[in-house]
């Protein structure tokens, strides 16, 4: 399996505080990576060093085996690194369909072109309603993103994401402020993504987090206490006794 992000020994400290301590992570191509802890454990912390919102002060950061611990986040996004966060961010101005558009449009080398628009482009809006389709939004693709639900807000932004064809996506608590059911259906999108996309997830829904990953990576004031497949974490004593709770199983 190719690797498509690696950490190596990645710090971060504000002040005297050490928000992150020398953390390893490796995520291989078409896998769902899992960050877990408890509160104030570094993991967003954490993605936001890999994503470039945040510097290291020390470690390795690889991307497809290039060193990015020193590029810009927007560098780091044309290298083929995106990220979701946990306030959703869309364009309530536009369309649900013109938001994918211009998701898809950026990340065409013609995407300067502002005089072709993005909706004349047949290929492009195919592209578009397809993403839609496969958040469940295809039949709100005319409605205006600032009517959305908080839910579906969050639908939107994933295919945005996805949209720009990464080769990882960063997701920061996809399923932050939302219904049961609508959960249930984050669910499924993202087992549907499975194996098309290589993902890196952060979530408190733990449920979500077994049904999901290939392999857990679990944080702890900072630190990387555990890192394996589902069961494995589950049955760790040491993640049990700080996260989990004493004989928890998923």
């Amino acid at each position: 399996m190719r690797t498509v992000l690696e950490a190596r020994g990645v710090c971060k400290s504000f002040g005297g505080l050490s928000a992150v301590d020398g953390v390893d992570m490796t995520v291989g191509e078409g896998e769902l990576h899992a960050i877990i802890g408890p509160n104030g454990a570094g993991k967003t912390t954490f993605l936001s060093l890999l994503s470039g919102e945040l510097r290291a002060d020390r470690g390795q950061i690889r991307l497809l085996g290039e060193d990015v611990a020193g590029l810009a986040m927007h560098e780091r996004a044309r290298r083929g690194l995106a990220r979701t966060f946990q306030v959703t961010s869309v364009f309530e101005d536009l369309s649900v369909l013109d938001n994918m558009l211009l998701a898809a449009q950026a990340r065409e080398r013609h995407a300067y072109r502002f005089w072709t628009p993005a909706a004349a482009d047949l290929a492009l809006r195919d592209e578009a309603l397809a993403g839609l389709r496969d958040v469940g939004l295809a039949e709100r693709a005319a409605a205006a993103a600032a009517i959305l639900s908080h839910g579906e807000r969050r639908a939107l932004e994933l295919a945005m994401a996805v949209a720009a064809r990464p080769a990882i996506l960063l997701l920061d608590e996809p399923m932050a402020g939302i219904g049961t059911k609508e959960a249930g259906q984050v669910v499924e999108r993202l087992r549907g993504f499975k194996g098309r996309l290589t993902i890196v997830l952060i979530e408190h829904d733990m449920n979500a987090v077994f049904a999901l990953a290939d392999r857990i990576t679990v944080l702890a004031q900072g630190r990387a206490i555990a890192c394996g497949a589902p069961a494995a974490i589950s049955a760790d004593p040491a993640v049990q006794s700080v996260y989990l709770g004493d004989g928890a199983e998923y």
